[in-house]
Order: C-alpha cells, then structure tokens, then sequence
C-alpha cells in the first residue's frame, strides 16, 4: 500500500494540472472577447410610412357632398337633372394633401396661401447598447433606440390672413433590439458585420390642429352673387369636413416584438476606439384605433378611427464604440 501513494499523487496532480489548464484556457478565452460600450446617432425618413399621406393621398372623411358635372346633358334623358348636368356624390376630405393646397394657391394667384409644406415626416435617432464578440467570427449586442420627429410634417395654408388649414403631425418611438451577428474583418483595423434579431417596440404617430375649410367655403358662397368669378375658388373648398375639424390631437400608439436586421461597418480609431457607420432596419407595425378629439372628426370619420401604424423603417446610423 506504501508503494502505491506516489502514483495516487501523481494522478491527482495530474487531475489538478488538467484543471489548472482548462481553467487558464478559458479565462484567456473570455479575456480575448472584446466587449463595447456603442452608441450613435442616426436619421430615419418618411416615419411613419406617411409621407404619401401627408403629400398627395390625404385622409378621407366617412361623409359625402354633393357634385354636379362639369359637362352639360340632355335634361329629358334620365340621370340629368333639370339644369342640364348629372348630379352625384363624393367624399369629404379630413385631411387635405399638400400637393391640393399648393395648386389651390397656385389657380387662385396667391389669394390662398401655403405657408407651410414640409413634406414627410424626419426622425432623429439615439442610440446606446452594449456588444460582445464571442467565438471568432461571432458578436452579440443588446442596445435602446430612442427616435422622434426632427422635421417635416407642418402643413400650414391661410386666406387672407386666416388660418384655416393647420397640421403638425408628430412621431416618437422606443426601440429595444437585440442581436446576433457574424463579424468579418477586413483588414488589422476594419471589419464589416451584418445581424438580425428581435426587438421589442412602442411608439406611434399623431396629428393636431384643424381643418376649417368650411368657414372659408360659406365666406365665398356669400359673395358668389355679388361676385359670380369666386364661384371657382370656392368650389375648390367644397370638400372639407362638415363641421369643421378644429382643435383635433389624435395620437396612435402601439407595442410589441418585431425581427429586425443590420449592417454595418467599423473601423479602429484609437486603441480602443473604434467608428461604426450601419443601416438598421425595423419591422414593426399593427393596427390600432384612439379616440377623436374634436366634433368634426367624430361626426366625419369616426369617434374611434383605426389606422395601420408603423414605428419601424431603417434607421441610417454614425457612431462609436469604446472597448472596456
């Protein structure tokens, strides 16, 4: 037995080097993981997806008016009328489309006037997370996304001094990814990556202000008889909301989990910083219904409208990253 506790002890020992070993080796596996601390800033356009909204689509009222044709007929054949022309209906307009208004100020030489046709909605985006590579090709990377409007979106027209159209739409989201990815690199100090992953969002989209066509439209119907030309510029009018949509805000928010993707590529600054330029883009959007704010919405659209809200889009981001 006294001959046999050498080899016991060597097996232990050997037990404990082996230990020893693996040990060492993947604490310098851990060690070589580079981990950053990221951050960046970014631009997302037409937010929303309402920017052919805003500028040539508009939003339609559930409400109709009364139209007559422009084209004379026979008043003893059926569908015309006794004044010779076919009489019919169309929708009313809740939001009225930039593109309108500007050839509306445009056929009447600048007796209506658009002081304001921004366009689509500009977000700007801030972001902070936290990355790690893993293995040898591999990165993972948690971060929140913070984007709100920065531009467009104001749709301003007057008559002779009144405002009468007022828009300002507004857009505000929180993005959560997280993301796996592969990392390539280039060279010594570049790399290139691309991701995807899920992400958890919330945020929407609203719109205040009003649309007082009508008071303009009964203005002009007065002074028709008195002035038989500004029977054109009223017609022009004819289809805003009755009663008129004022002191509205409706706001649409919505949340959930969505996939997402990125790429992007990086590149060593200093000896543990590095820049990053990367296109990230969001899937997230759902149907959603809010509540009218003002008589004219209720009684031309709806007292709880639905609409499809988006809060994703692609995201085209500058920024940092800081090895810790």
């Amino acid at each position: 037995m006294i001959l046999n506790k050498p080899s016991i002890l060597i097996r232990k020992a050997s037990s404990w080097k082996t230990i020893l070993l693996l040990s060492l080796f993947f604490l310098c596996k851990n060690v070589s993981a580079k981990s950053y601390f990221v951050t960046g800033l970014g631009l997302q356009f037409d937010l929303g997806n309402m920017g052919e909204v805003i500028t040539k689509d508009g939003i339609n009222s559930a409400q109709y008016y009364p139209v007559q044709s422009s084209n004379p007929c026979d008043a003893t054949k059926a569908g015309c009328n006794s004044s010779g022309t076919v009489s019919g209906v169309a929708l009313r307009r809740l939001v009225v489309p930039e593109n309108r208004l500007l050839t509306i100020e445009r056929t009447t030489g600048g007796v209506f006037q658009v002081e304001s046709a921004q366009g689509a909605m500009v977000g700007g985006s801030i972001m902070a997370g936290f990355e790690k590579d893993f293995s040898k090709y591999f990165f993972w990377r948690i971060s929140a996304n913070y984007t709100q409007k920065i531009a467009g979106g104001i749709t301003k027209a007057s008559f002779i001094g009144y405002r009468f159209i007022d828009a300002n739409w507004n857009f505000q989201s929180i993005i959560i990814p997280a993301t796996i990815g592969i990392k390539i690199n280039v060279t010594e100090d570049t790399s290139i990556y691309m991701g995807a992953g899920l992400n958890y969002y919330t945020g929407g989209w609203g719109i205040r202000g009003r649309n007082d066509s009508k008071t303009i439209n009964d203005t002009l119907d007065a002074l028709v008889p008195s002035v038989p030309q500004l029977a054109l510029v009223r017609d022009l009018l004819k289809d805003g909301p009755d009663p008129p949509s004022v002191r509205e805000n409706t706001q649409f928010r919505i949340s959930g989990f969505s996939p997402h993707w990125l790429i992007g590529t990086q590149a060593r600054i200093t000896d543990k910083g590095h820049v990053f330029l990367e296109v990230e883009t969001v899937f997230a959007s759902k149907m959603d219904s809010t509540t009218s704010q003002s008589l004219g919405t209720v009684l031309n659209l709806s007292p709880t409208p639905a609409y499809p809200i988006q809060v994703g889009g692609q995201v085209f981001r500058a920024g940092y990253k800081h090895e810790l």
